[in-house]
């Protein structure tokens, strides 16, 4: 029973924040360490190449997320309205089933409208997780390129 209690007492204390800050501390110091091992010349080569990146990942996701965003929302509107038209003209000659059919397009649209938020949501968060991750990684260079020039 004790052995059970310490397994569910670490499940839920995995999502708590301390646990999370102690799991955080410890990856900040593996990568520190690397770094700090680095030489100046590859350290700057390193941070040079990362803020390329994570410049280039901004800049682009900036212009090309909103592109997207602003894009696909108008294309999954015209795709939408242009499905709701086509369920209304088949209830206007067909007369029959109407509300079956009106409720199913209903459902059917608003489920691929649904599909198309959420994949475009999905991209937008990985990307801002990786721009979340290279900018980390450029604080802790600068980090150990200011305490290593002091």
């Amino acid at each position: 029973m004790r052995r059970n209690n310490n397994w569910l007492r670490k499940c839920v204390m995995y999502y708590s924040l301390s646990e999370r800050e102690k799991r955080e501390f410890v990856c900040y110091e593996k990568e520190r360490k690397l770094f700090a091992k680095l030489s100046k010349h590859e350290l700057s080569a390193r941070y040079v190449n990362t803020k390329a990146r994570y410049e280039y990942k901004k800049n682009l996701s900036s212009l090309v997320l909103v592109t997207i965003l602003v894009s696909g929302l108008i294309n999954v509107w015209d795709i939408f309205r242009s499905f709701t038209e086509n369920i209304l003209q088949t209830v206007a000659v067909e007369q029959t089933y109407t509300e079956d059919i009106m409720y199913l397009g209903f459902i059917l649209s608003l489920i691929i409208f649904a599909f198309a938020a959420i994949l475009i949501l999905i991209l937008l968060v990985s990307n801002l997780k990786s721009l979340h991750f290279l900018h980390r990684s450029l604080l802790l260079m600068e980090e150990v390129r200011n305490s290593a020039n002091n």
